[in-house]
């Protein structure tokens, strides 16, 4: 199974911090990340949300991980295909 984490954020501190949890998940795990702050036009979250997942397959599992949030253990993504 694929796995797609997909991510919004607004000038987010933690962003950083979001992208390495993801990244920490292991290999196979793509993340796409929108810095909203520097679209021009501005888009909502749930447009840029469709936007990323317009193209992935039907049995894509995919994650929503907010931009200031991260990904608590380096198995939650395995966990929550499992589940």
């Amino acid at each position: 199974m694929n796995t797609v984490v997909l991510s919004t954020g607004w000038k987010s501190p933690h962003a950083s911090v979001c992208k390495a949890s993801v990244h920490a998940q292991g290999v196979g795990i793509e993340h796409r990340y929108v810095e909203a702050s520097e679209q021009t036009p501005k888009r909502t979250k749930l447009e840029n949300l469709v936007e990323m997942a317009s193209d992935l397959a039907p049995d894509t599992m995919i994650a929503f991980v907010d931009g200031d949030d991260w990904l608590s253990h380096r198995g939650a993504l395995e966990r929550a295909a499992i589940e």
